[in-house]
């Protein structure tokens, strides 16, 4: 029997558009008439959601007794059609049928026909609707079918973004706007959510608050996931082996605390498995884990689909001297895979991140893997921590990026998903994602075919912005892939963690070439990154500059996407003119010019300051509140802020102000550096052997590593004493204020002596202080009649080391 949803004229309702839109929603409607019929249950949201949408998306204003109907057949017994796809038709008169198989089917096929009419479901929290009635289609009996069987989104839940709200803190708002972002996913034809589980959650609140959104995801065909680690010890992430913990078997431990996860109705579960994303628990084990997880998935929750996170990270080795990252193919064939991309990086070209040079490597696990196990690309849009939407820079090389890796592996693997990672949507990055919801359906979609399509958004500026959006993501094209890949560390902001990383070798993206590093060049070294790097900064911030030019002021009367776009693109442009700045300061320096770089400094900080009126502008345009965007909370996720709140602070911009300005200043008038009084033989002493004994913890290793200065000593070997000195700075004299002495003995032929506490000034890059390491009972021996001079033991306080480094988004 038919179920007549509405066959009313509805009254007119205003449903998340333009602000200017408003004026458009006191006419009348149409009359709309939905019929779905067939053999399958649909549920009562879906119809509402699909009646509300059609009646306020097509927003038709002719008189009431015109009328457009859709009809909807569902016959889950029509072989024809697949699970996922629809047969549409529509007469040119308003009259429209829909054949599907599946209730999911049936709404592939009806937002099919409302994205036709130019409806844009941009963002969850944000529609564009033409302000115009649209005319008819005319549509006979064209069959839809996606490209990828599986699309959706892997939300990073361990960066502050909106879903580390939404989707692991259990409360009433909080599930309604997961829900609105289960039927953003809906509308544009998308299947699945994953995100990170962490161990903060308070499972007894989040079990029931998962459960619900699980079953209404399922109500729109949307399957939903979660990824915890093994032993992974980043970023509060969930780990299900802790030996430290229990005497438990790791196998048991895994079940044990997998079970409550799975029991909230969950599709999939995927895996990490490195202790971080540069070290790594031992191979078998991680097999064995993998193995017995997958097994027991089988047997207890067939219904689950378990899958391996294959990260990018080039230099890390497994036992047979492959990337330890591809020890997942060694595993059951019924483990999926995600195979990783970051940042905008394709498949093929430079990639100069995680100790790589491109991911090539990943192309080889599509190929060793495509005929043994499914496989689901999962690249990113937004990496975040400095590095694209936060500082923010836009990047809309993401586009042709995403669309080249998707032409890549259709045409030569059996690739059935294409899930994007994605570290939110403000700044115009809702936009790359977006892109993604297009192209991952029909493959065809080119980035500069969709800009094309979603060009009325921007309103009377629509020319002008589909202008600045090809000719900005050429440009990008050619100087990041082409020209100069590592310009964009230039642009891009870094943390402290990035220097720190740089130090030791392990570098999940470089920071931008420090300002010390120019005066350390040679003639030949200099005149070469005079010509290649400076000038290129100086032609780009020309160009974009020349680019945003073009385009009109917005006005009261321009829609929210053209104030955000013409606000991310000013930006943009300002962010190579202050990276010019910066560094023709360092040029003056370099050229002994005091006033010069001083003036130069001056100008970057007016720009910093032009970039943070433009922060201030925007963020009253933010889909979220500025509880979940920018303010500092008590988050679930290492950071105790919002995705934004270093966008708002103008955080990457004044830090490199600050560098600058400290590297003019210790240049021209540094500080006393000298031994004093102190008398003996000089030895020097660097942290590449630096050693952590107990625990035993590569990471924390990593970091003190990182943290830890060159010193310096001289040793009176006649009256037994010895003088410390720090040297940041690596010029062989002790550091202003650093010296510290005292008295040695002698035992069985070396010299010792301690130190109580050994207090070290931590600083990153530009001198900047990050706070004080001290290193108790600092015990120093020497043997000066071998190659290894000097040995200190000492005991760190975690809470002082956590203290540091938590503010580079490292777990406690």
């Amino acid at each position: 029997p038919s179920i007549w949803i509405a066959s009313v004229t509805f009254a007119s309702v205003f449903f998340a558009c333009d602000s200017n839109d408003t004026e458009n929603t006191e006419m009348p409607l149409r009359r709309l008439e939905l019929n779905v019929s067939g053999n399958a249950q649909v549920s009562s949201q879906v119809k509402d959601l699909w009646s509300q949408d059609l009646t306020e998306g097509l927003k038709l204003t002719e008189g009431p007794n015109a009328r457009w109907r859709f009809r909807i057949v569902i016959d889950s017994n029509d072989a024809e059609i697949s699970e996922q796809g629809a047969v549409i038709q529509s007469d040119g008169a308003g009259q429209h049928t829909i054949h599907a198989r599946t209730p999911t089917g049936a709404s592939n096929g009806l937002y099919s026909v409302l994205i036709r009419y130019g409806i844009v479901y941009g963002h969850p929290r944000e529609t564009f609707i033409p302000n115009a009635e649209p005319s008819p289609l005319t549509l006979t009996r064209e069959r839809i079918e996606p490209d990828f069987l599986w699309r959706g989104f892997h939300e990073h839940t361990q960066h502050p973004i909106p879903m580390s709200v939404l989707g692991l803190e259990a409360g009433a708002q909080n599930l309604e706007n997961a829900k609105a972002y289960i039927r953003w996913l809906a509308r544009n034809r998308q299947n699945v959510l994953t995100f990170h589980f962490l161990n903060t959650v308070d499972q007894a609140t989040w079990a029931p608050h998962m459960a619900q959104l699980v079953d209404y995801a399922h109500l729109f065909g949307v399957k939903v996931g979660v990824v915890v680690g093994f032993v992974d010890q980043q970023q509060n992430a969930f780990r299900l082996v802790r030996p430290s913990e229990t005497n438990e078997p790791e196998n048991d431990q895994i079940i044990r605390r997998l079970t409550p996860i799975l029991n909230t109705g969950l599709d999939w579960i995927g895996f990490q498995i490195g202790s971080s994303e540069f070290t790594k628990p031992d191979d078998q084990q991680v097999l064995g884990w993998l193995n017995h997880t997958v097994a027991f998935l089988a047997n207890a929750y067939p219904q689950v689909k378990p899958f391996a996170w294959i990260h990018i990270t080039c230099g890390l080795y497994g036992d047979n001297g492959e990337s330890f990252f591809h020890l997942p193919l060694q595993a059951d064939e019924r483990l999926a895979s995600f195979v990783h991309t970051t940042m905008f990086y394709t498949l093929s070209d430079p990639a100069p991140v995680y100790d790589c040079e491109d991911f090539t490597h990943q192309l080889e696990y599509f190929e060793q893997g495509h005929n043994n196990r499914e496989l689901i690309y999962f690249p990113e849009t937004a990496w975040w921590l400095g590095f694209d939407n936060n500082v923010p820079l836009a990047t809309p090389i993401v586009g042709p990026s995403r669309f080249q890796d998707i032409t890549k592996i259709k045409n030569d693997f059996s690739v059935t998903g294409h899930v994007t990672f994605t570290t939110g949507r403000e700044w115009t990055y809702w936009m790359y994602d977006h892109y993604l919801t297009r192209v991952t359906w029909d493959s065809r979609l080119d980035w500069s075919s969709y800009l094309s399509s979603i060009a009325p958004i921007y309103g009377r500026a629509s020319s002008q912005s589909l202008t600045l959006l090809n000719e900005w993501t050429e440009r990008q094209l050619t100087d990041l892939y082409e020209t100069n890949p590592e310009i964009y560390f230039y642009l891009s902001g870094e943390l402290p963690q990035d220097e720190v990383g740089e130090r030791v070798g392990i570098t999940a993206r470089r920071p931008k070439r420090s300002f010390h590093s120019i005066l350390d060049l040679d003639e030949a070294s200099y005149e070469k990154w005079l010509r290649e790097d400076l000038a290129l900064l100086d032609e780009i911030a020309e160009v974009s500059e020349a680019m945003v030019d073009e385009l009109p002021l917005p006005g009261a009367s321009d829609t929210n996407w053209y104030h955000e776009l013409f606000t991310t693109y000013q930006i943009s442009a300002l962010r190579a003119q202050h990276a010019l700045s910066l560094y023709s300061a360092v040029q003056a320096v370099r050229n002994n010019d005091e006033a010069t770089a001083l003036a130069h400094l001056n100008k970057a900080r007016l720009q910093t300051s032009l970039a943070r009126a433009f922060i201030t502008q925007q963020e009253r345009r933010y889909r979220y509140g500025p509880d979940i965007l920018t303010e500092r909370r008590n988050s679930l996720t290492t950071y105790p802020y919002g995705y934004l709140h270093e966008t708002s602070t103008g955080y990457f911009w004044t830090r490199r102000d600050d560098q600058l300005a400290q590297f003019i200043n210790t240049y021209f008038h540094p500080p006393p550096e000298s031994w004093g009084d102190a008398q003996g033989n000089t030895y020097a002493a660097s942290s590449d052997g630096l050693t952590v004994v107990t625990p035993n913890n590569p990471l924390i290793g990593t970091l003190l590593q990182g943290l830890m200065p060159a010193l310096l000593f001289r040793i009176d070997t006649v009256a037994f004493n010895c003088w410390l000195g720090v040297d940041q700075n690596e010029n062989g004299v002790p550091d202003s204020g650093s010296l510290e002495h005292f008295t040695l003995t002698n035992a069985n032929s070396e010299l010792a002596g301690r130190l109580n506490p050994f207090s070290i000034n931590v600083v990153d890059d530009g001198g900047q202080n990050l706070g004080i390491l001290n290193v108790f009972e600092a015990d120093f021996t020497f043997n000066l009649e071998t190659e290894s001079v000097v040995n200190l033991t000492g005991n760190i306080d975690p809470n002082n080391l956590a203290g540091i480094v938590t503010g580079f988004g490292i777990e406690v």
